[in-house]
């Protein structure tokens, strides 16, 4: 057994199938972990199961997962369960942004995909798994952000409107004991 500060812990990593996600989901199975690869993304979501477990044994799941879609958050959290009867760490890594240009010429898919994937996949996220986490009486959530959220850049406003949103819920406390 892998020993490691995240020694048995089960962890979520959504948008793991390339760049950050993948490169946190790695360093999770190092420190011990067992991960779920939670991706849209089928092709790069099993490779970097196929690659994890290959080097590492039996320490990831890809679970093709739409983290803008409760069912798909409900899906993702049964199948961990199913695998592991526990979650401890949840990380929303998954986002998403559009060319840049001025505001006036982001389309309102642009924007739409924009809202859905890095605000409305955080509030989902908390909705499906929380309550699991209060039973367990444990569990974190980390939610990455982007420099943008402090620092909006002029030709990429909503991008950085809804890295914002990500700084200020980040800071919510979930505490097992009490219901909020």
């Amino acid at each position: 057994m892998t020993s490691g500060r995240l020694s048995g812990k089960v962890a979520i990593v959504t948008g793991a199938g390339s760049g950050f996600g993948e490169t946190i989901a790695r360093t999770f199975v190092k420190e011990g972990a067992h991960v779920i690869i939670a991706e849209i993304n089928e092709t790069s979501g099993r490779r970097v199961e196929q690659d994890i477990n290959n080097s590492d044994g039996e320490k990831a799941l890809f679970h093709k997962t739409d983290v803008t879609s409760k069912s798909g958050w409900e899906s993702l959290l049964k199948a961990t369960l199913d695998k592991h009867d526990r979650l401890d760490i949840l990380v929303n890594n998954a986002g998403t942004t559009y060319a840049k240009k001025p505001s006036h010429e982001v389309t309102e898919d642009e924007w739409s995909k924009l809202i859905d994937i890095n605000m409305k996949s955080i509030f989902l996220s908390i909705a499906v798994v929380v309550p699991q986490m209060k039973k367990q009486g444990a569990g974190i959530i980390l939610n990455t952000s982007s420099i943008g959220g402090l620092r909006v850049k002029e030709e990429l406003v909503y991008y950085g409107a809804s890295k914002t949103f990500v700084n200020k819920v980040s800071g919510l406390e979930i505490d097992a004991r009490y219901d909020h």
